[in-house]
């Protein structure tokens, strides 16, 4: 009981305190005098903590403030968070401008609509979105005295008017920034100002001059000590040195850029930088290039910054093309032409259509290389226009009157020469149909000739396959002639002095008795039984008893299996054929060819062993047998001999088509390959 009434007034102590630090930061926080540095302070706090706790921090103090607080600290915190995690900051910005609207407090408004307008621009490159927000921020900020956030409109407005290709716009926009901001006396701002009026005379000035300017606005950062968060400069500086091909240049200062990047977690600047690196690495150090590209498309990925995206698209497609990978080189600049069309990017569509058109053209994909390359065209004439444009602009400000009507004619001759390409493609065109039709009928005239010599050699086939018959029908009649004169003469030298044997044994019975008549007739049955089993040999020769029931691999080695017990000689036989099946006469002629090869070895190498190996390679039926007899000269043998029937062999393998080789030595046994096509 005791226990539980002291926890009770723990509980409640700890409550009291909680209150009195909540009475005690309202207290803090309400204070009119100290709010505006109350909030700066929280900012940095925030600025200050690990990712994982700035958004619960930012809740907490959010949930003590007042509407009017709130809506200013909400703002802030979406200005902290504009360039590191744009998806935080879209967040915030919203509820500060919902609280705004609905407190109807303009200057707020106006603050949330600036920063809506950049993260409607950077990364989601919404044009409509940027635009509609940023000049709801400029209607509002115009009304009242100069201002920090009237020079940072005037900024965004001439950024997202520059970046969809109007120019000139967007410079207006940025001599104005620039002028509000320099009679303000903030010369950090007016800096980067100077510098976004450089970039943007790229498209009409030269690289000297525009290093001008980006090395003047580098100046006043570094005279008026401003923060050193400008790593854009450094990029647009490393891309000036890239196009002067000053490779070590560039990386020094894609290098620093990434530095400043990092240090303040400015992720699209961090990714910008990666890409910048893998630019120059693709002139200096191969390897590095897609290391440095996947790490930027890491950033653009996670936070969906669409121009990021175009750009390393058309990165990774300059890369594969030079590795000769056309295929994914399309697909990249097909990425690329998608997204350059959804966000109404001119330079990049431009860009894109032409690597198209460059890869289908390789190809030989020359009708698809036509689009793309009139494409290509039409946005280069109206980015060259929008170049001119932009000179005449520039001059009539200073009232430079013969020089407009030097540009106007630059106009025309720029018009002039639009025109004349157009011409030019379609003359291309023409020459492209023309050698296409020619490329046909040089085509057509190949073919013919080719059909011409297909019948020609079919014909000299069909001589040859008539010759080869004619060889074949030949050696089949001279073998088979052989063959008769072999049966000859096993018959006369073999059953005929067993016949004859016989019939004077018979004669003998009519002159003897008793046991002398047994002992011939004993003799006459042994005889008969020796002729029988000649007769059995030969028959077996021609034709095994079960040849048509087992087939050639069985038959043979049923009769390996006969001679392997009684002749003392080992035969090993090694069967590669699997299931392949072979007509009954081919497999007839290969086992004659077999046993032909066995007897030869047993009656005159002398050999203990025979080894025997059917496989196949390719369509061809392989034979590989090898003995270890005392071998023999092959080109004597071959000349001369008739008695080792190498002669029968060889007309019954030219009899299938095939052909033999025999290599052989005297001592050295012997090794037969034969090749039969089937």
């Amino acid at each position: 009981m005791l226990l539980s009434l002291s926890h009770i007034i723990m509980k409640i102590l700890r409550l009291k305190i909680k209150v009195v630090f909540i009475i005690f930061l309202l207290c803090l926080i309400y204070s009119p005098t100290i709010f505006g540095n109350k909030v700066d302070s929280l900012k940095n706090i925030i600025s200050k903590l690990p990712e994982n706790e700035k958004v619960q921090k930012i809740e907490y103090y959010a949930a003590a403030m007042t509407d009017i607080d709130k809506t200013r600290f909400l703002n802030e915190i979406a200005d902290l968070f504009e360039r590191s995690n744009p998806t935080l900051a879209f967040n915030y910005a919203n509820k500060a401008l919902k609280r705004a609207e609905k407190s109807n407090n303009e200057k707020e408004k106006a603050k949330s609509y600036r920063i809506l307008a950049w993260l409607y621009f950077s990364p989601k490159l919404k044009y409509d979105s940027a635009g509609y927000f940023v000049n709801k921020a400029l209607e509002i900020l115009k009304r009242d005295s100069l201002s920090n956030e009237l020079g940072l409109a005037y900024n965004y407005a001439g950024i997202i008017q520059a970046d969809q290709g109007n120019l000139e716009e967007g410079l207006k926009y940025f001599e104005k920034s620039e002028q509000v901001y320099m009679d303000l006396g903030n010369y950090c701002r007016a800096a980067n100002i100077h510098h976004n009026i450089g970039k943007l005379n790229k498209y009409s000035k030269s690289d000297e001059e525009v290093e001008k300017y980006f090395l003047e606005a580098l100046e006043m950062y570094k005279k008026y000590g401003c923060e050193e968060n400008y790593d854009f400069l450094y990029d647009n500086l490393s891309e000036l040195y890239i196009s002067k091909k000053n490779f070590i240049r560039a990386k020094e200062m894609a290098l620093k850029s990434l530095e400043i990047s990092r240090k303040y977690n400015l992720v699209e600047g961090i990714g910008i930088s990666y890409l910048i690196l893998g630019e120059i690495s693709y002139h200096i150090d191969t390897a590095s290039v897609l290391p440095n590209y996947y790490k930027s498309l890491e950033i653009a990925d996670s936070f969906k910054i669409v121009k990021l995206h175009i750009a390393l698209y058309l990165d990774f497609a300059d890369y594969f093309r030079m590795k000769n990978k056309l295929d994914k080189a399309k697909h990249y600049l097909n990425l690329a032409l998608e997204k350059a069309k959804e966000s109404h990017k001119l330079f990049y569509i431009q860009k894109s259509s032409k690597g198209l058109a460059d890869i289908f053209s390789e190809k030989g994909d020359y009708k698809n290389a036509f689009e793309y390359y009139k494409q290509y065209s039409v946005f280069k004439d109206s980015i060259s226009a929008e170049k001119v444009r932009l000179k005449i602009a520039s001059l009539e400000n200073d009232k430079k009157e013969n020089k407009i009507r030097i540009l106007n004619k630059e106009n025309k001759i720029a018009e002039l020469k639009a025109r004349r390409s157009k011409i030019l493609v379609y003359f291309s065109l023409l020459f492209i149909v023309l050698i296409l039709i020619i490329f046909y009928f040089l085509f057509q005239n190949y073919k013919h000739k080719q059909n011409i010599k297909k019948v020609q050699l079919l014909h000299q086939s069909e001589q040859k396959l008539l010759e080869m018959e004619k060889k074949i029908m030949s050696s089949v009649i001279e073998t088979e002639d052989r063959e008769r004169k072999r049966f000859a003469m096993e018959l006369h030298d073999g059953l005929g002095p067993l016949l004859s044997g016989t019939k004077l044994y018979v004669g003998e019975l009519n002159y003897l008795s008793g046991k002398d008549k047994e002992k011939i007739i004993k003799e006459i049955k042994i005889l008969i039984d020796q002729a029988i089993e000649d007769i059995r040999s030969i028959s077996r020769n021609i034709m095994p008893d079960s040849f048509s029931e087992n087939g050639l691999v069985k038959s043979l080695e049923l009769f390996i299996n006969k001679i392997n017990p009684v002749k003392n000689i080992k035969i090993d036989f090694v069967n590669r054929l699997g299931d392949k099946i072979f007509s009954k006469g081919f497999e007839i002629i290969v086992y004659r060819i077999i046993t032909e090869l066995i007897n030869n070895s047993i009656k005159h190498s002398g050999a203990k062993t025979i080894s025997i190996e059917f496989t196949t390679i390719k369509n061809q039926f392989v034979i590989l047998y090898k003995d270890n007899g005392k071998g023999f000269d092959v080109e004597t043998t071959l000349e001369k001999s008739k008695g080792l029937g190498l002669k029968n062999i060889q007309d019954r393998i030219d009899s299938l088509g095939g052909f033999i080789k025999i290599k052989s030595s005297e001592g050295q046994g012997v090794d037969i390959e034969i090749r039969i096509d089937y």
